[in-house]
């Protein structure tokens, strides 16, 4: 079952339309709500202590029989990370994380980490964006793209050992990427296909499209 998150950040538009399309479970984080009402869809749930939400778009959704879950302003997790453990709670195997990224850069890094905090092996996790899908691994992933998209991996641990990769315009074998390095930031993809493998550590693979 795929859950969709909507936070308050970037309004989702390219990618992020396509995932709401594919949402089992649709919940917005606080003003996250504000995204979807313009966008013409109805969440499962809003959660957060709304602050940010407008009070009409609320109480347009509430009488829309919209779930409600409210948490007050001074609480240790902010509402995209709340918006998450309810999610696990139901059992989805999938969640993308959308309006993850904004002009709030700490929100913004917070959504990435929680990309680590949350990895499990029973539930993806993705921040998907406009042009952009991010996640991240500890053993081997693919990639699946257009040939010249760019892919970039960072080490999200102090070092991460055995890097690979196969199908970029850069390969690497058996290589050492510590965290702080650009040796990963924009590789390309030679075809449709790409693999990213590691042997110990945590990357993070982020996937832009390519428009040129």
């Amino acid at each position: 079952m795929k859950c969709v998150i909507v936070a308050g950040g970037e309004k989702p538009q390219g990618n992020s339309l396509a995932s709401l399309e594919q949402a089992d479970l649709l919940i917005c984080a606080d003003s996250g709500a504000n995204h979807v009402y313009e966008l013409g869809y109805v969440p499962d749930l809003i959660i957060g202590d709304f602050d940010s939400i407008k009070p009409e778009i609320l109480q347009a959704y509430c009488a829309k029989g919209c779930a409600i879950k409210t948490y007050p302003s001074e609480k240790d997790y902010t509402d995209t990370e709340l918006a998450i453990q309810l999610a696990l709670q139901e059992g989805v195997t999938q969640i993308d994380l959308l309006g993850a990224i904004g002009n709030r850069l700490d929100h913004s890094l917070a959504n990435i980490f929680l990309l680590v905090t949350y990895q499990s092996e029973n539930c993806q996790i993705r921040i998907v964006g406009s042009d952009c899908i991010a996640w991240v691994t500890k053993d081997k992933a693919v990639v699946l793209g257009d040939p010249g998209d760019f892919v970039s991996i960072i080490s999200l641990t102090r070092v991460s050992q055995g890097v690979g990769l196969e199908g970029f315009k850069y390969p690497l074998c058996n290589a050492s990427i510590f965290m702080g390095s650009t040796l990963g930031i924009s590789n390309e993809l030679l075809s449709t296909k790409g693999i990213i493998s590691v042997n110990s550590g945590l990357l993070l693979i982020i996937h832009t499209k390519n428009s040129v």
